[in-house]
């Protein structure tokens, strides 16, 4: 396997190099006028025993996750492709992708008003309460749409879409059709009153429907099922608002445990910024609002619209250890956020300024009050109303603070409640609800030695907590060795589980090379357990040690 690994890493290298080399001879020759672009990236791993974490393995021995996207552009006209291998799998993702095949292809012509795609594309209808069709490589989400799509722009200030098509699955495509209309209409480039005014004002609307077969021999299923939205965007100087409110008819799934109950979801966001100063305060109320292409679907397969989670989106590898999905069943949420910088020169601001963000997110239930029929498993919920059962609560306060030329440092303090009541499945441990305190302090020192420019960034972190897997400490360092060499080096040490024989230490390393638009990562060591979340979906991540070995080009 690892013959196998290097075989690839070596011919990857050779491939992208000669197609960068050909680049200017392919534009220069028979396809004159057009130009190629792309990317590629290649994510492999060999994995090795040890028993200590009772690391996992796969039956190969070695997994890689690769792509590369091609894309050729001339005048008016477009078209690419994307090829996938997965031979097989790296480990936490789903087997189904165990294959190879060209996974996103497609044709499309443009002017100012009129573009036309035929084969696969990604969408995106306002807020995506009712459609929103996209990629996230890293968490192996990808719901693109295989069909047509038309964006018309008939007068200035209005856009007007339509989409029909099938969801990718996998190496393969939905049970059920997805069919979308949406409009978008500037009020101040349409309303010749409003032109000059310092209000901008849009606003747009969505109307989204899936048809699948019904083939239940016991419950009458619909076979259309309807979502559709309305949305108003404000803004003036520095102060914005958006909101945008969907309503689903009934639409009895895997996820919803066949109820019959229609769903609805309102989401508003506003926020304003000004010198030194900036707040935003988000809310979010979502009820039976799980919408897929395939009724039967479960985990992140084939989501039709988005399901936005209205909290912090962590990056830090303990404030992110225990993250918070959204519950697809129904929940309401409100998120605050204030941001001020206190002016340099001063006795608070110091000589270069200090920056001070603070937030904090609230998640609980919604009340639901059965209508007594159990066949349709109906209920009812008060729009206004928030349920008794606490899903989150977290607050975060970070300081950040350039103190020389060459140093700056960040201090965060968070405390996070999560609940996994309604979602074990995202748990990595046994506790229902984690309660924890976390403290980070990230110092990053810039230097020049020579006329070359060095960095060295420190982070330690520590999280408390008497449940689940309890205490733990991590410390990252990356360090530049040469303006494109790097080395990182990671530690975490779970130093508080109740389990004395499970105080596992976790050490990696990597390093790394980045030139130009190539870069490569050679990497080893032990991974911890847990779940890599992205815009409140979360895929799970299995204990597991070996090398790691990531390349990425464009071109």
């Amino acid at each position: 396997m690892i013959k196998r690994l290097l075989l690839l890493t070596v011919l990857s290298v050779y491939c992208f190099s000669n197609i960068s080399a050909q680049n200017s001879d392919f534009n220069s020759g028979a396809l004159s006028g057009g130009q190629l672009h792309g990317d590629f990236l290649l994510d492999a791993q060999y994995y090795v025993k040890d028993k200590a974490i009772n690391a996992q393995e796969l039956p190969q021995g070695a997994g890689m996750n690769a792509y590369g996207n091609f894309n050729y552009t001339a005048g008016n006209f477009k078209a690419g492709m994307r090829l996938e291998s997965y031979e097989p799998a790296l480990l936490g993702f789903d087997r189904r992708y165990d294959q190879t095949g060209i996974t996103f292809r497609y044709a499309q012509y443009f002017n100012d008003q009129l573009d036309i795609t035929v084969g696969n594309f990604y969408e995106q209808f306002g807020n995506g309460l009712t459609l929103r069709a996209y990629w996230e490589w890293y968490l192996g989400l990808d719901n693109n749409i295989d069909g047509i799509r038309v964006h018309y722009k008939p007068i200035p200030g209005i856009i007007l879409k339509g989409i029909i098509g099938r969801q990718r699955f996998y190496f393969d495509q939905s049970p059920g059709v997805v069919r979308g209309l949406d409009g978008e209409f500037s009020i101040n480039d349409i309303v010749s009153s409003f032109n000059e005014s310092k209000t901008r004002i849009i606003i747009g609307g969505s109307f989204v429907s899936r048809y699948q077969e019904d083939r239940n021999s016991t419950l009458i299923l619909p076979e259309n099922v309807a979502n559709f939205a309305g949305r108003i965007n404000l803004s003036r100087g520095g102060f914005n608002l958006n909101a945008e409110y969907a309503y689903k008819v009934n639409d009895p799934s895997t996820i919803n445990q066949n109820s019959y109950s229609s769903g609805d979801a309102l989401l508003v966001n506003a926020s304003y910024t000004g010198n030194n100063f900036g707040a935003s305060i988000g809310m979010k109320r979502w009820d039976n609002m799980d919408f897929r292409s395939d009724r039967a679907a479960t985990g992140f397969d084939l989501f039709i619209n988005y399901q936005p989670a209205l909290t912090k989106q962590h990056t830090y590898r303990l404030s992110s250890l225990y993250s918070y999905p959204t519950v697809p069943q129904g929940e309401m949420a409100i998120q605050a956020d204030v941001f001020y910088n206190i002016k340099r020169g001063t006795f608070l601001g110091g000589k270069y300024g200090t920056n001070i963000a603070i937030n904090t997110s609230l998640v609980n239930d919604i009340p639901r009050t059965p209508t007594g029929d159990s066949l349709r498993n109906d209920y009812v919920s008060d729009f206004f109303e928030i349920g008794d059962e606490v899903f989150y609560r977290d607050i975060n306060v970070e300081i950040s603070r350039k103190l020389s030329r060459k140093f700056k440092f960040t201090g965060s303090v968070i405390r996070q409640i999560v609940n996994y009541v309604f979602q074990p499945a995202t748990l990595s441990g046994d506790a229902l609800k984690v309660k924890s305190w976390i403290g980070i302090m990230e110092g990053t020192y810039s230097y020049k030695v020579n006329d070359k420019r060095y960095t060295s960034r420190l982070e330690l972190q520590v999280l408390t907590t008497k449940q689940d897997f309890g205490d733990w400490f991590t410390g990252l360092f990356e360090q530049t060795l040469t303006s494109h060499w790097y080395i990182t080096a990671l530690g975490e040490y779970n130093y508080g589980n109740p389990n004395a024989d499970r105080r596992n230490l976790y050490l990696s390393g990597a390093v790394g090379y980045r030139k130009d638009t190539y870069s490569i990562k050679l990497g080893g060591g032990r991974q911890r357990g847990g779940f890599l979340c992205v815009g409140g979906i979360c895929r799970p991540v299995p204990e597991n040690t070996g090398v790691t070995l990531t390349l990425a080009s464009s071109f």
